[in-house]
């Protein structure tokens, strides 16, 4: 089975070139290098020289150069160029061979028996993590050695040991999806490749720290979302009096990275605290998508044969380069809701003459009854929250008020159905808007009827019909 692939050759090797960042040259070719022998003159090796046997079936001799460190250009035999890294810590690698050039898409046909935690769509996407937060400048190459009084010389190197550490951590099984470390019992980890004495040890441990914590950290998601629609939590927002509101909270540290949409709903984050917020209760769930940008570099494969890779039959080892940086966008999701709330209705009872009528017996606003109506001719009788038609009743003698009634939010209007002792019934309706979880206040003042007794009672004449006088008259 092949894979597509090009030669580096004529105007393809140009491109090629420029995409790997070395000059226009005829022709390329490895520098290949045990890692001790990247250090003189004290004789101090970096690497183990020891063999290790990693999971998965892979293992790392030390008596082979499976270290891939740059690629030379013929006749410059030590120019600086990019760094690039192996992806088969047991396979040799072959100098001055013609190179073929690869697209990411090769990792595809990598061989899936020799990883039993990624498939190759995870491999392929953490190297391409890995690469763009590694190293991915120039290792100079004189005579195969870095100088180690040279600061920039051997921070960079060990920025790249680094780096290939954690590529092999990925290729051989010890990293998780979430790029979290795995363990065995039985095997050697990647990192025992490095030596804690070694010249640089601490740029090392301090690139591969920060590697793994921002690769860590673009795969995390807050935690309270969920990565798919139909698997969202639910969470209820609820009414503070002004507003319904929901506030979560993220224990993953990440929330900052993220932005957040869903209908009628505002965001505002403050430190790991999300809040969530709408005037109005929506008519049913709502889906919050969060989103983020996810960054990476492609992995440009060099190798000497474009046929698929296996690394039990492998002779010649390919290698990866950082390419051209490429993005994403990473979803992840929440759902809420808001229980709509009842709106509070209240009707006030005054009079429009409390000179007269106050603490004459004559007048009484007491169980005067209002109706509450859906239209503005008030022929559509409202139903309160419970289902029943909405009446209210006042209570008092010289000014009334009702008991609070619940309703559903929206525009009302209300008229008085009966009058009280000694007062002209209002027959004009009044408007109200309620609001869920609100309470609004209606107040009708009547007029009181100038003489009510008189108006009861009156002595007439017999014959005549007509009022008789009284006494002095």
């Amino acid at each position: 089975m092949k894979m597509k692939s090009k030669t580096l050759t004529g105007a393809l090797l140009l491109a090629v070139l420029v995409l790997i960042g070395v000059p226009a040259v005829s022709r390329i070719r490895a520098a290949s290098y045990v890692t001790s022998s990247w250090i003189s003159p004290t004789g101090t090796g970096w690497g183990n020289d020891t063999d290790l046997l990693l999971m998965n079936g892979w293992e790392y001799h030390a008596n082979i150069r499976s270290v891939v460190f740059a690629y030379e250009i013929e006749g410059n035999l030590y120019a600086p160029v990019n760094v690039t890294y192996c992806i088969a810590p047991q396979v040799p690698r072959v100098r001055d061979l013609p190179l073929v050039m690869a697209d990411s898409s090769f990792l595809d046909y990598f061989d899936s028996s020799r990883n039993d935690i990624l498939n190759n769509a995870q491999i392929r996407e953490l190297l391409s993590f890995v690469l763009y937060f590694g190293f991915s400048g120039n290792v100079r190459s004189q005579s195969g050695v870095i100088d180690p009084n040279n600061p920039t010389e051997l921070k960079n190197f060990a920025e790249a040991i680094a780096t290939q550490v954690l590529v092999w951590e990925v290729i051989v099984g010890e990293r998780y999806p979430d790029f979290t470390h795995r363990t065995s019992t039985t095997r050697n980890s990647a990192i025992d490749f490095v030596k804690n004495d070694m010249p640089g040890y601490s740029y090392f441990r301090a690139k591969y720290d920060s590697i793994v914590s921002s690769v860590q950290r673009q795969l995390k998601t807050p935690s309270f979302l969920s990565a798919s629609a139909s698997g969202a939590a639910r969470s209820e927002m609820l009414w503070t009096g002004s507003q319904y509101q929901l506030t979560l909270t993220d224990t993953n540290g990440v929330l900052a990275d993220w932005s957040f949409s869903g209908d009628g709903l505002s965001f505002s984050k403050s430190g790991n605290t999300l809040t969530v917020s709408c005037t109005s209760a929506p008519s049913g769930d709502v889906l919050i998508t969060a989103s983020r940008t996810i960054m990476g570099k492609s992995p440009v494969v060099l190798a000497e044969s474009d046929s698929v890779f296996n690394p039990q039959t492998a002779s010649v080892q390919p290698s990866i380069s950082p390419g051209e940086t490429v993005s994403s966008s990473r979803q992840a999701y929440r759902r809420v809701y808001a229980a709509e709330r009842p709106a509070s209705l209240i009707i006030r009872k005054q009079s429009a003459l409390p000179a007269l009528t106050d603490g004459n017996r004559c007048y009484s606003l007491d169980s005067i009854r209002f109706g509450v109506y859906t239209d503005q001719a008030c022929q559509t009788p409202a139903l309160d929250w419970y289902g029943q038609t909405a009446v209210l009743t006042v209570r008092g003698q010289n000014e009334a008020v009702s008991e609070a009634l619940e309703l559903k939010a929206g525009e009302y209007w209300i008229k008085e159905l009966s009058s009280g002792t000694g007062y002209a019934t209002d027959s004009a309706p009044k408007a109200v808007n309620l609001t869920a979880g609100g309470t609004e206040s209606v107040t009708f003042a009547n007029t009181p009827l100038s003489d009510p007794i008189g108006l009861l009672l009156k002595k007439t004449d017999s014959k005549t019909g007509e009022e008789a006088r009284r006494v002095g008259q």
